[in-house]
């Protein structure tokens, strides 16, 4: 990703202007491509991968090609076991 900013001041740490705001933006924006990554390569490299719902499913079959060994686990915890209610309800 290539980002270029052309401001008329040019000098950092003073209020206002272009540069005030790249400096709280660029940090965000590089934190936000990180993150961006390591899903990635979570999705592309680990054996399993456990999702919690069908639109995160498609999500990485769309981005990252991943289809096999793709877990749908809603909550992200195993459905409970159900059991037949005592006789006395």
């Amino acid at each position: 990703m290539n980002i270029v900013v052309t401001g008329t001041r040019g000098i950092p740490n003073i209020m206002g202007g272009v540069e005030t705001h790249c400096e709280e933006l660029f940090p965000r924006i590089a934190a936000k491509a990180m993150l961006r990554l390591g899903e990635w390569m979570g999705c592309k490299f680990a054996d399993h991968v456990i999702v919690i719902s069908e639109v995160i499913k498609n999500l990485i079959a769309r981005q990252c090609g991943r289809t096999k060994n793709v877990h749908l686990v809603y909550n992200g915890v195993p459905r409970p076991q159900t059991c037949d209610p005592p006789e006395h309800f």
